[in-house]
């Protein structure tokens, strides 16, 4: 009687769950008119949506119930049966809409507080991006942070003890691969400063260095809205130091930089980067007299930054 208990608890629990894919599912916003009272989804006939329908269409911060009002094959056009109501939507936004507008009132309180139900619509805006080319878009990115020097060592001298600190400014272009596997390539400008106490001097140095990487994205933390990330980059590029009146001039290269990142979006266009990296820097610089110095740095970097969609 148990077995057969927990076989019918399961079959209902599978029913249960198929009800609330078939009846709620994420559509892309066409186009919105000018007076925010109608809206067109790609959506028509094909998917058994027909003139007259009423469904309830939602986004994280708003729902309303609209009328389909004309209906072709693969597009519909929907109305606010609210006329003092407007349409919160942009074109391109995706949103839920549930097409049982009696059963959703008593499903919402649920919904939003199942795990599982978010993680199936995570999936399924997913699918929606990939099915019409928007998922694996290029981004830029644009960040800037500061360093703190953890180690160094220099050839050439006796006075390897200083601190040295320093700005970071990265700019990327970043594309998928797939849904955790991504590239990225740009170009990243240092200006540090190393400061030794024995004897009482400052070297100040600035880099410019090309960068390639691979970034690997993680599960979405839903919660907050925002996807962890970890990438490991090299980078090769020109370096200038100075020392009182001299000058010297050179390469220099990351070999290489891991960094771990969070992603949190702030709207469909843009989203804030926050990243921790250590690296390692080696540069090889020569003096106007032909003397060569070569340093090997250890630092860690804190970076805010941008990613435009």
């Amino acid at each position: 009687m148990k077995i057969f208990t927990m076989i019918s608890l399961l079959l209902l629990s599978q029913v249960t769950l198929a009800e609330e894919i078939e009846n709620n599912n994420l559509v892309i916003i066409q186009k919105v008119d000018n007076r925010a009272q109608s809206f067109v989804i790609r959506k028509g006939m094909a998917d058994q949506i027909y003139k007259g329908q009423r469904s309830l269409f939602s986004n994280k911060s708003t729902s309303v119930v609209a009328k389909a009002i004309t209906v072709s094959r693969d597009f519909s056009q929907w109305e606010l049966e609210d006329k003092n109501a407007s349409v919160s939507f942009e074109s391109g936004d995706i949103i839920t809409v549930s097409y049982s507008i009696e059963k959703i009132w008593t499903e919402i309180p649920r919904m939003i507080s199942d795990k599982e139900y978010q993680n199936i619509l995570k999936t399924e805006r997913k699918l929606l991006l990939k099915k019409y080319g928007k998922l694996y878009e290029g981004r830029f990115q644009i960040l800037g942070g500061i360093s703190q020097g953890l180690s160094e060592s220099t050839t050439e001298s006796e006075n390897n003890d200083g601190a040295r600190v320093g700005n970071n400014y990265k700019f990327k272009y970043t594309k998928a691969f797939n849904d955790f596997l991504r590239y990225e390539v740009g170009f990243r400008y240092d200006d540090d400063v190393l400061t030794l106490s024995s004897p009482d001097l400052e070297i100040s140095s600035q880099r410019y260095m090309a960068t390639v990487g691979l970034q690997t994205r993680f599960n979405d933390f839903w919660e907050l809205d925002a996807t962890p990330y970890a990438s490991l980059s090299l980078g090769y590029g020109k370096t200038q130091s100075q020392l009182n009146e001299s000058v010297k001039t050179g390469t220099a290269s990351i070999v290489p930089s891991f960094t771990l990142g969070v992603d949190i979006p702030y709207s469909k266009r843009f989203s804030f980067l926050i990243e921790g990296t250590v690296e390692s820097i080696s540069a090889t610089e020569t003096f106007s007299d032909g003397v060569e110095q070569r340093t090997n740095i250890t630092q860690a970097l804190v970076s805010l930054g941008i990613e435009f969609n």
